[in-house]
């Protein structure tokens, strides 16, 4: 299909084989994998700035000279129907009933669920922390079972006592985890004037609502108006907030899918009660190192994408501008688990000629690069403009 696109844009020489365009995509540092469906979310020009203010956080508090503490909080589930899809079965099993004394029942569905809440660091897990609860509902999405009151409990009670001080603390964006009493947009303007009143905020009665908004957003952006925020601020902690759709880059997601890995290889029952006590044992087993080496691969992983952005270091916050009056006013810029490919490098060929087209090739990577991102619009629309008639003057 890309072969074939260059073809249409007579983009290269005339011909050249699959073999050379496979290694060119190799030394543009592509690879034939499984295409991560995030892809488009996380590529959008604001999630990219949010990235890269969250990796510059973390990079300044790693090479300053008294770092603070990073605790990784975050939540998840299991399902007690969750168990090994693989065991040790006889090869020749002569009747329906072998088969059924050699394994344990499977019931269908999701069942009930065991919900995980939990927060660790690359010293372990933090001790105390630790909230499990079953299921009381058969919705699929387990946030339904989660609310700001009793995360907040577990936020002031369990985490905030027993973490290091002046820590500090990643969360992803959560409804619960992002309770404010600032109004929104769809409210009405009675509700935003008695914020303002409340954050002593001048303005002027005759102001329509979108004026009035303008107000309730510049004081949301100069303060802190998320209560989780405040609290933790209050106890000398601070709280950095994860990119949307970037769970990658939240180390107790792989200890979430260790567990998970644990509890269906020894779940024989099904029942609630065993699911807890197996996750219990494990996570009180679990070996701190292992959860240093996962902080350490989603540090690689944020180093990768540091790489891809192509972002220059942003100055740190609070942003200031000092003009010099000594000198003249000149204008001035400042610039900002993987598949295994061995299926498809099996069918390439190693036998190269030397003076193949592939040289001729390197020089066209920024076009090879937009025809690989082309979106279906786009190319409807590239097409049009090519066939459109040029008028000469």
């Amino acid at each position: 299909m890309l072969r074939s696109k260059i073809k249409e844009q007579n983009i290269g020489p005339p011909s050249f084989s699959r073999d050379t365009l496979w290694r060119l995509l190799r030394n543009m540092g592509y690879k034939f994998t499984a295409i991560d469906r995030r892809i488009h979310l996380i590529e959008q020009p604001n999630i990219r700035l949010w990235r890269q203010k969250y990796i510059q956080r973390l990079n300044q508090n790693s090479t300053s000279d008294n770092p603070r503490p990073v605790i990784y909080l975050d939540e998840s589930w299991i399902g007690c129907n969750s168990v090994a899809v693989k065991g040790w079965m006889p090869k020749i099993m002569r009747t329906k009933r072998m088969k059924l004394d050699h394994s344990f029942p499977q019931k269908t569905g999701r069942g009930p669920r065991l919900i995980m809440l939990h927060a660790g660091s690359k010293d372990g897990f933090v001790p105390g922390a630790l909230l499990l609860k079953s299921s009381t509902t058969k919705d699929e999405d387990y946030h339904s079972e989660m609310d700001s009151f009793g995360f907040d409990n577990w936020f002031r009670k369990c985490l905030l006592p027993n973490i290091p001080p002046s820590s500090i603390i990643v969360m992803d964006n959560a409804s619960y985890h992002s309770t404010t009493d600032a109004p929104k947009s769809g409210d009405k303007i009675g509700v935003m004037k008695s914020w303002l009143k409340k954050k002593q905020i001048p303005f002027d009665q005759k102001m329509i609502k979108k004026e009035i908004w303008k107000l309730v957003m510049a004081e949301k952006k100069n303060a802190e108006h998320l209560f989780i925020d405040r609290l933790a601020k209050t106890h000398g902690h601070e709280v950095l907030r994860l990119p949307p759709y970037q769970c990658d880059l939240n180390p107790i997601e792989l200890v979430w899918g260790h567990i998970k890995q644990h509890v269906a290889k020894y779940n024989t029952t099904g029942k609630i009660n065993d699911i807890i006590e197996l996750a219990q044992e494990y996570i009180e087993a679990y070996d701190p190192d292992v959860w240093k080496k996962n902080v350490v691969h989603v540090e690689k992983i944020a180093n990768n994408y540091e790489i891809l952005d192509g972002f220059p270091t942003l100055p740190p916050e609070p942003f200031q501008i000092v003009i010099p009056l000594d000198v003249d006013d000149t204008d001035s810029e400042t610039d900002v688990s993987d598949s295994d490919d061995d299926s498809d490098q099996n069918e390439i060929s190693d036998d190269q000629d030397e003076n193949d087209p592939i040289e001729q090739l390197n020089n066209l990577t920024d076009e090879t690069h937009q025809l690989i991102h082309e979106t279906p619009t786009q190319s409807s629309k590239r097409r049009k403009q090519a066939l459109a008639p040029r008028v000469l003057f």
